[in-house]
């Protein structure tokens, strides 16, 4: 009998590629609500000295699974499960990490509720600020996406008749600049630059500049998450107005809100790679890469 059990509260394609590769069952989960609302969340599924895996992103405003999550959580716990490991493949609120007047620190507010929570540990992928792990008492492990997206960029250069030697991959801004030397190393491109961005208020950018020659090369921009598409499209045109040659992206999170689709679509830039952290239909502008080995690997 299996002794490793998987729970999630919505059906996607990562759910089933990680059922079909790994030793993990599906673990029942009900859900049900007494007469004035308040939610009650229940397994089935025999868990007594069993490892469990959940597995949720946290996106938007879909703030329900964040609490359906806490009491799954508690009554593994309370039926004796070996252990609880939390898989965060996007984990929303990240973006608010920093102290402005008048404005929270979500990330740490995030950190503190599921520093409350029985989890022995907490896996996500591509946290937007690295920075916030340390709000967790929770073991947390990070994992870059370069690897996954690798294989795709090399394949669109070649397709492309395109030199690595001619290949610069830029971050949008230097708080980003970890994912993207990560990105060159996966790689092996020669040279990695960072934009320097400032924003007014969130969604919104308000310059964007380039301290660097990019003249006839191929720019890779690498970023966690694309929601209005308004600071990709914003790099290309800067990229490309000094003289680079060609403009892909590669993004781990398809926030993507309902304005960015047109945005990008409008824009200079060739292809856009992302991966599938969030379920949700994409358009078939953007090219939907698979994290599930690399969840499996790490599960």
């Amino acid at each position: 009998m299996k002794e490793k059990i998987l729970f999630t509260f919505h059906h996607s394609h990562l759910v089933d590629t990680l059922l079909s590769k790994t030793k993990f069952t599906k673990g029942e989960i009900e859900t049900t609500h007494f007469e004035d609302g308040e939610l009650l969340v229940k397994t089935s599924s025999d868990v007594k000295n069993k490892e469990c895996v959940i597995i949720e992103s946290f996106s938007g405003d879909d703030t329900g699974t964040l609490f359906k999550v806490l009491l799954l959580v508690s009554a593994l716990r309370m039926s004796d499960a070996k252990s609880i490991k939390l898989v965060i493949p996007y984990l929303g609120y990240s973006r608010q990490g920093t102290n402005k007047a008048g404005e929270p620190n979500s990330s740490r507010v995030i950190a503190s509720i599921l520093n409350s929570a029985p989890i022995d540990e907490i896996l996500t992928c591509d946290i937007h600020n690295i920075d916030a792990i340390k709000y967790y008492r929770t073991p947390v492990t990070n994992l870059y996406l370069s690897e996954v997206f690798a294989p795709s960029v090399k394949e669109y250069l070649d397709a492309h008749g395109e030199a690595l030697s001619d290949v610069v991959i830029v971050s949008p801004d230097r708080g980003g600049k970890d994912r993207a030397l990560s990105f060159k190393e996966e790689i092996g491109a020669p040279k990695c630059i960072a934009l320097e961005k400032k924003r007014d208020e969130a969604d919104s950018v308000e310059k964007i500049k380039l301290n660097d020659d990019v003249t006839g090369k191929t720019c890779i921009i690498v970023d966690d998450i694309i929601s209005t598409g308004k600071t990709l499209c914003a790099a290309t045109d800067l990229l490309l107005s000094k003289g680079a040659k060609d403009v892909i992206a590669i993004i781990s999170h398809p926030v993507i809100s309902k304005s960015c689709l047109e945005r990008v679509k409008n824009s200079q830039i060739s292809s856009v790679f992302i991966g599938n952290t969030i379920e949700k239909e994409i358009d078939p502008f953007f090219n939907v890469v698979d994290i599930s080995d690399l969840i499996c690997e790490a599960i």
